[in-house]
């Protein structure tokens, strides 16, 4: 907390700098119109696969028919066989990812038609804590299905969010916008 009351982040290695830290309470002020959320920036429509059977090396096309590449996909997987600690039916957010060196991970390539998952060769599908200890654990591939969503977001108005500027690494651009913003108030 700084002299005038505001969280700041700064000193020491930055120098007499001090830079407002973005929060719930000030976005609005401290972020130019590009980050500030209005309705219009929600989804106009959103795929959800069924339950898709997961299959060591093995890949699977799913139409999505949004019509556009949807511009986020969330990667779930959902208990069917109790494991782990997880019961029938609980659900885990995964990465497109490999697990290094063990051949387990998905790969998800979205287009504007389709979502291509491709699976790692191992019989296990990711490395994840158990549900009940926290221990890490593999997970079996039989024990899962594989369920991915996405959003279609084509059009954004003025002011709205973009929600592929965070994914894109725009936290720099983010950053200078608030200290430009931080700037014209101190005047």
């Amino acid at each position: 907390m700084d002299t005038d009351n505001k969280l700041k982040v700064g000193g020491w290695s930055m120098g007499a700098n001090a830079y407002e830290i973005v929060h719930m309470g000030n976005y609005t002020t401290l972020l130019d119109a590009r980050y500030v959320q209005i309705s219009s920036a929600k989804p106009q429509s959103y795929f959800q696969s069924s339950q898709q059977v997961i299959t060591s090396g093995g890949s699977l096309t799913i139409a999505h028919g949004l019509g556009v590449m949807p511009p986020l996909v969330q990667i779930v997987i959902q208990c069917v066989t109790a494991e782990l600690g997880y019961s029938i039916g609980d659900e885990l957010v995964i990465n497109s990812t490999l697990v290094p060196g063990s051949g387990a991970g998905v790969a998800v390539v979205p287009d504007a038609t389709n979502l291509v998952a491709r699976f790692g060769s191992s019989s296990v599908i990711q490395i994840l804590l158990r549900k009940d200890t926290g221990v890490g654990s593999t997970v079996a591939v039989a024990t899962w299905k594989l369920v991915l969503r996405g959003p279609k977001m084509t059009t954004y108005a003025a002011g709205a969010i973009n929600p592929l500027a965070f994914a894109r690494g725009d936290i720099e651009q983010l950053l200078q916008s608030a200290e430009r913003s931080a700037r014209r108030r101190v005047r």
